[in-house]
């Protein structure tokens, strides 16, 4: 039996290997119902990753509660979205300073980034 925990796992691995093809050093929050799923860093860069799937999303209270997980690792926050048969979308909550959103590339092809403008 396939269940929301197993899919959202599945998917956060996912995340990782990604990742991981990339050079980043990364881990999850295992049995997370916390606001960061996937912790990575590369080159002195942290990144903090919420994972989402399907019609899954994230409100504004969780959001603001995620952006702050970020400025307390000094981090980039990001969601990445599953969508289904649409690919995958990465949105930053959080740049920490960066002018742009990192590049990160799945497959040869880059996984473009939309940057949030923050909650107030």
């Amino acid at each position: 039996m396939t269940t929301n925990y197993y899919r959202g796992r599945a998917k956060e691995y996912k995340v990782m290997s990604i990742l991981r093809s990339e050079g980043w050093v990364c881990s999850r929050s295992a049995m997370s119902h916390g606001p960061v799923d996937v912790f990575a860093a590369k080159n002195g860069e942290i990144v903090v990753i919420q994972v989402k799937s399907g019609k899954a999303r994230i409100g504004r209270e969780e959001s603001m509660i995620f952006v702050q997980w970020a400025q307390a690792f000094g981090a980039i926050g990001e969601l990445w979205q599953f969508k289904g048969r649409k690919g995958l979308e990465r949105r930053v909550f959080h740049m920490n300073g960066c002018k742009r959103p990192l590049k990160i590339r799945y497959n040869g092809k880059p996984i473009p980034a939309t940057v949030v403008k923050p909650a107030s």
